[in-house]
Formats: C-alpha cells, sequence, structure tokens
C-alpha cells in the first residue's frame, strides 16, 4: 500500500540487531552445509567435474558451477534458479494429499530432477526424499517477506 509505515511498524535498532545476527547464523549454517571449510569458493564442484559437464546456463549462471555437496541440496539451489520465492510460497514440487496447493511448473522440475542426476550421477535419486525437501521449500517461501 501507499500509506506510510507508524512507529510501531518499525524495529528498534536492536531488534534489527538481533534479526540481522539470526540472519547471519542462518546464512552460515546453510554455508556450510552447501560449501564445506577449507574449499576453494565458488568454483568447489561436488559430483561429476565441471569440465565433463556442458554448460547449463539459467537466469546467467552456469548451474555446473553452483556448489553442492549432495544431490538433493544442487536440486533445492536449482529451484531457487528456475523459480521466484512467490512461486514457490504457492506451489509444491508434486501433489501432496495434505495441501490443494497447484504444482509447479513440471517441464522445468523435470528439468531440475535431470540436471540433479547429470551432476550426480553415482548417487541414486529417491524421488519420494528430493519431495519432501522441496515441497518443504516451498513451505519455508511462506516465511519471507516479499518487498517491491
Amino acid at each position: 500500500s501507499d500509506e506510510p509505515m507508524s512507529a510501531s511498524d518499525c524495529l528498534t535498532q536492536d531488534q534489527f540487531r538481533t534479526s540481522m545476527k539470526e540472519v547471519h547464523a542462518k546464512l552460515d549454517r546453510i554455508l556450510a552445509i552447501i560449501q564445506p571449510p577449507n574449499t576453494p569458493g565458488i568454483s568447489h564442484v561436488v559430483g561429476k567435474h565441471c569440465s565433463e559437464l556442458k554448460p547449463c546456463i539459467i537466469k546467467g549462471v552456469d548451474v555446473n558451477l553452483l556448489p553442492a555437496n549432495n544431490i538433493y541440496l544442487f536440486g533445492l539451489v536449482l529451484l531457487d534458479l528456475y523459480f521466484t520465492k512467490e512461486e514457490l510460497s504457492q506451489r509444491l514440487i508434486f501433489p501432496s494429499t495434505k495441501s490443494k496447493k497447484p504444482m509447479l511448473d513440471q517441464e522445468k522440475v523435470g528439468t531440475i530432477i535431470e540436471l540433479m542426476k547429470q551432476r550426480f550421477p553415482d548417487e541414486q535419486f529417491d524421488a519420494k526424499k528430493f519431495q519432501e525437501k522441496a515441497n518443504q521449500k516451498c513451505r519455508d517461501a511462506n516465511n519471507y517477506v516479499l518487498v517491491d
């Protein structure tokens, strides 16, 4: 809306600092998962070596250079490239008996799964496990505030 924010809508400096510390702690935990310590930055590639894979550019990013240490984390990173937070918050990757949300674009989901299998050919892909992780990511997207 175009209405100005009231003082009660704003965080105090202490609340803001606390909030930012929590965000930084979460980011540190995520980075520790997708990029273990003592690795050489974004060029660190787990799975098939990036020189063995054809370049795959999505939104200006070669997905083969994305850091991820397992097939499912790689899939979750790909979801962020293929879908907006808004799309993720309003849909699920596969149908669920617990939710009536519509599915994400299944052509894109199929592409993501193929990229996962190409990057990690030695890991067994478990569709049920990926569904659980991806649908949780979709549910978690509701926790983000979308700002224009």
